[in-house]
């Protein structure tokens, strides 16, 4: 009996001891606080307030894909479907005929991707098999749509028209995500707006821009990509296939297995993202030939409430045509270990540190 009591009577100076260490200390957002303390402490902090142990629910703590997302701005805005609309919703806009929804008031909210840190947040990968063979997008603008009437989720009834400033000449085909794969859905045009009745020429320096020189209705009116026929929501992306493909393999180890991990590489000089494949310490991934990339890796903990990050030094993919696949990684170049930091989870709420600690620049190179 004397010994019990001096297990429970060590047992409780043990738990008053964590619960009156220094805050520094007992910071479960201090990078430098490793797991078997963390997780002392969150058992001292139940046992205090009488909680029971159980795993945190996803909503409160979401994958590091999740996670990402949340840093990219949703653009909404509410109509009255019974007139036609145009809409801006940031670099994209929509024309939505009368009677494309019926009933109340409409919702639409936007995410429109138009810059490699947009696509790096996204993780959306434009990788993607097409008979047999693998497709790497190049993008030249990104967006996701959602509409609402009363809460609920609603689709058109009819065709909606989107338009995109381009960020090139090359023609370019509108592509859906269906599933996990690409649907390519038809070719986009290119229109340009100006007022009746002007005389207008094409900028010799920009063949995107016409100069409109008529009086009362001078400026420059730029050329926009059009796509017409957007009948759902979901991701829908303004691509071409990248005339190369390339592979960059390395060497990359995280903390634990059943941790959440993401490890992609973004475009720097081209809008485009796609994961990599890994099998043991290795890890392979199919890029866009002759172009800059940054391989990135964000890694959390759900019980623990740990985050790790890292990134290569951008890299310049080499011009030969190779490929990854599942098991064969031995075409792809070399371009060294991926190494982790461990960090606090307020980064997971800041954009621009995010961006610095992985070493993307905003709008990319």
């Amino acid at each position: 009996m004397r010994q019990y009591l001096a297990i429970i009577f060590a047992s409780i100076i043990g738990v008053s001891a964590l619960i009156s260490a220094p805050r520094t200390r007992d910071d479960l957002d201090d990078p430098d606080l490793d797991r078997e303390r963390r997780e002392a402490i969150i058992r001292a902090q139940q046992e205090k307030w009488g909680v029971e142990e159980e795993p945190a629910p996803a909503v409160q703590w979401p994958g590091p894909a999740a996670i990402l997302r949340r840093l990219l701005k949703v653009e909404t805005i509410t109509f009255d479907p019974a007139y036609s609309r145009q809409l801006q919703l940031g670099e994209m806009t929509l024309r939505i005929p009368a009677g494309s929804f019926t009933g109340p008031s409409v919702e639409v909210r936007a995410i429109v991707l138009k810059t490699p840190a947009d696509f790096a947040l996204a993780g959306i990968p434009l990788e993607y098999k097409e008979s047999g063979n693998t497709v790497v997008l190049q993008s030249d603008g990104m967006f996701h749509l959602e509409f609402f009437q009363n809460g609920k989720q609603v689709e058109p009834s009819s065709s909606i028209s989107v338009l995109m400033q381009p960020g090139t000449s090359d023609a370019m085909n509108m592509y859906r995500l269906d599933g996990k794969s690409w649907t390519d859905v038809g070719s986009t045009g290119m229109v340009t707006d100006w007022p009746e009745g002007c005389d207008v020429r094409k900028s010799l320096t920009e063949p995107l821009l016409l100069l409109v020189e008529s009086p009362y209705c001078e400026g420059e009116y730029p050329s926009v990509r059009i796509y017409r026929n957007i009948n759902q929501g979901g991701w829908w992306n303004f691509d071409k296939p990248a005339e190369n493909i390339t592979c960059l393999t390395g060497t990359f180890e995280p903390p634990n297995e059943d941790f959440q991990i993401i490890l992609q590489a973004a475009g720097m000089d081209y809008l485009g993202l796609s994961h990599a494949r890994r099998k043991g310490k290795r890890f392979a991934v199919n890029v866009a030939a002759d172009h800059k990339v940054k391989i990135y890796s964000l890694v959390t903990d759900r019980k623990s409430r740990s985050v790790y990050i890292g990134s290569l030094e951008p890299i310049q993919s080499p011009g030969n045509t190779a490929f990854a696949t599942d098991q064969d990684f031995s075409k792809c170049t070399d371009v060294g270990e991926l190494k982790l930091k461990r960090t606090g989870v307020r980064l997971l709420t800041d954009r621009k540190a995010l961006l610095e600690a992985i070493g993307l620049p905003e709008g990319g190179l």
